[in-house]
């Protein structure tokens, strides 16, 4: 599943912030992923997070509406979710294919997805 603008979209998400404002990039390869300006808070309420996956990985996230620069690549999974109510895909750069975040889908339709993206692997966070 690619992550792109939401049907019917009239403008360019990566154009969404404010005029001269860089969108966020991946740190590898250079290529544009999110606007900056697309930040939704994280479902419990901060802007970031700290997170460990069950083999001990700890991953700083800042949550984006959409990131157009990433294509989803795993089937939804609810196993090990970090926030209740969403199913996880993980992520990667459309450009390099380096694993930069999880695009979270809600499980109820009154919830909004969002991406989430690791501060590693981005520049301009």
């Amino acid at each position: 599943m690619i992550l792109g603008a939401p049907r019917g979209a009239k403008t360019d998400p990566l154009k969404a912030g404010p005029p001269g404002e860089d969108p966020v990039r991946c740190r590898t390869c250079s290529r544009a992923l999110a606007a900056r300006g697309a930040r939704p808070p994280l479902p419990d309420g901060r802007e970031r997070g700290t997170f460990t996956n069950p083999a001990g990985h700890r991953f700083e996230l800042l949550a984006f509406h959409e990131a157009p620069g990433t294509i989803a690549i795993t089937p939804p999974s609810t196993a090990y979710a970090w926030f209740h109510g969403y199913a996880w895909q993980v992520a990667l750069c459309r450009g390099c294919e380096t694993h930069v975040g999880w695009r979270f889908a809600a499980l109820a339709e009154d919830r909004p997805h969002f991406v989430a993206l690791i501060t590693d692997a981005v520049e301009g966070s």
